[in-house]
């Protein structure tokens, strides 16, 4: 069984998405300051997050909590995220 799983993740300030391998035992606190640097230096710094940003279930809306884990939140390999 692998620790990590495929996602996408859009971002719609930059209006693109990206790929991201999310490790399952991280919480998403640990996972948006990783994709926050990662997506910044992606865009040319065109992406810059605040202390505001989250992580949301693209297709529904629903804002995933910052103190469980990504395999707490039920994410799985294809999941498409937003980050706003």
């Amino acid at each position: 069984m692998t620790d990590q799983i495929l996602v996408e993740c859009f971002v719609p300030s930059v209006n693109q998405s990206f790929d991201a391998f999310l490790p399952l035992h991280k919480t998403i606190k640990e996972i948006l300051e990783l994709l926050s640097k990662s997506i910044c230096e992606l865009s040319g710094g065109l992406f810059i997050a605040d202390e505001d940003v989250l992580l949301c279930d693209r297709g529904s809306g629903k804002v995933y909590d910052i103190n469980l884990s990504v395999k707490e939140q039920g994410l799985t390999n294809g999941s498409k995220l937003m980050l706003v």
